[in-house]
């Protein structure tokens, strides 16, 4: 009878198969029955990919966050968003990733391949070196060449298809060597990217990010192998990748975000709106970010004919165009700037949800990586010293869909005790 009371209390919190975040959102139980169950799928997807969880108190508040915004139709026009304060601890990236995609893309592998169960797959030798499968796994003797052995990602090796130019992809991989060995494992992509230096002799993960350069050349070899040298590898897999990269250790601040320095510190989203764009286009795009101080700089992207760029205390701004537009009278105020184009000549900049309204006809989307705290000028940073919360990108926005994701992100910012309006 108590526990047919128990779930009766509950019904107008349950009915109707509602998720919900009562009680920290977590799972109600009574004597292991199961009354309800945690976070929405959107958020349990970033849930899922934490390693450090957040508390439930602040899962719930960002799980109420993006179950409005799904519920709304916002969840669906944004491509990426990055939420820089949604954890309180980065140890691992978690203030990093992509909540849009936060596990990454599905493997492009072909079905069986990286895991070496038969044969030495896609792999070939440089020079005279030696590749044999020794026990599931990938064996490399070194005899003549420093680089080892390499394999190609592309559909003719062990990849279901080719890269997309411009995309940045993750590549993560088991690597050990034998006993007073120093390997170097990298990605060639026309420079090269190391993912690590194996020294253990016992298999270990190694991982990198890198943008891709051509549809079928770039691949996965080693460096500095030397007489005497074995290198094995096994279970390497190869995803696209839009989880941010944070580079020269910005100041990360729990539940409030990165702070730049404006010198050398700057975050790559690993997103780029020409290839990665998918309802970001030329004529319906949006970009915006929650700033908790203003500073003198901007942040976006540009490939120097095409832009999408910020200029946080001023509002001046482009958006698939290369012409400066300043709607904004007065002072910008710290918070929920958004940029947001709507048709071919309308674009508008939203502070706080006030709106500011341009024309400027659009030419074209840029093709380079967004950078947030600062701006990447055609692949050279320029910094600044702001602390961002959040970031996103996607397609244009509704003056209703602007209005809720600024009252859903303030009001989860709030519930923190972060808010900045």
């Amino acid at each position: 009878m108590k526990r047919l009371l128990f779930l009766l209390l509950l019904i107008p919190v349950l009915s109707f198969g509602q998720e919900v975040t009562t009680y920290s959102g977590k799972a109600l139980t009574y004597g292991g029955d199961v009354a309800t169950y945690a976070y929405c799928d959107e958020y349990q997807a970033v849930y899922d990919a934490y390693t450090v969880k957040p508390s439930d108190a602040v899962a719930a508040v960002w799980n109420t966050f993006v179950a409005n915004c799904v519920a709304t139709g916002e969840w669906a026009v944004l491509d990426a968003l990055w939420n820089y304060a949604g954890v309180s601890d980065n140890t691992n990236g978690e203030a990093l990733l992509d909540w849009k995609q936060p596990a990454g893309g599905p493997s492009l592998m072909d079905a069986g391949k990286g895991t070496f169960d038969s044969g030495t797959e896609s792999w070939v030798v440089f020079g005279n070196n030696t590749i044999a499968n020794d026990a599931g796994a990938l064996k490399i003797t070194y005899v003549d060449n420093v680089s080892g052995a390499y394999c190609i990602f592309s559909a003719a090796s062990d990849l279901t298809t080719n890269l997309t130019v411009g995309k940045s992809y993750r590549v993560r991989v088991k690597a050990k060597v034998n006993g007073g060995s120093s390997v170097n494992l990298l990605i060639w992509h026309g420079a090269t990217t190391t993912i690590g230096t194996v020294t253990a002799t016992d298999f270990t993960w190694y991982e990198g990010v890198f943008v891709a350069t051509n549809a079928t050349t770039n691949n996965l070899q080693m460096n500095l192998m030397g007489a005497g040298e074995i290198i094995w590898i096994d279970e390497w897999t190869i995803q696209e990748w839009t989880n941010a990269t944070a580079y020269n250790a910005p100041t990360f601040t729990a539940l409030e975000g990165f702070t730049g320095n404006g010198t050398t510190q700057y975050i790559d989203c690993n997103w780029n709106p020409s290839v990665n764009g998918v309802n970001y286009v030329q004529n319906s795009a949006s970009f915006g970010y929650y700033a908790r101080t203003i500073v003198d700089g901007s942040q976006g992207v540009a490939d120097l004919t095409k832009y999408v760029v910020i200029t946080l205390n001023t509002g001046n701004s482009k958006i698939n165009d290369a012409t400066w537009s300043d709607p904004v009278t007065g002072t910008m105020d710290a918070g929920l700037q958004i940029l947001n184009r709507s048709a071919a000549a309308t674009k508008d900049i939203f502070i706080n949800k006030t709106k500011y309204s341009g024309s400027v006809t659009s030419t074209g989307v840029p093709d380079n990586d967004l950078y947030t705290l600062g701006y990447n000028n055609n692949g050279t940073p320029l910094l600044i010293t702001v602390q961002l919360s959040m970031a996103f990108a996607g397609g244009g926005l509704t003056p209703t869909q602007v209005t809720n994701l600024t009252n859903y992100y303030n009001a989860a910012m709030t519930a923190l005790g972060k808010n900045v309006f």
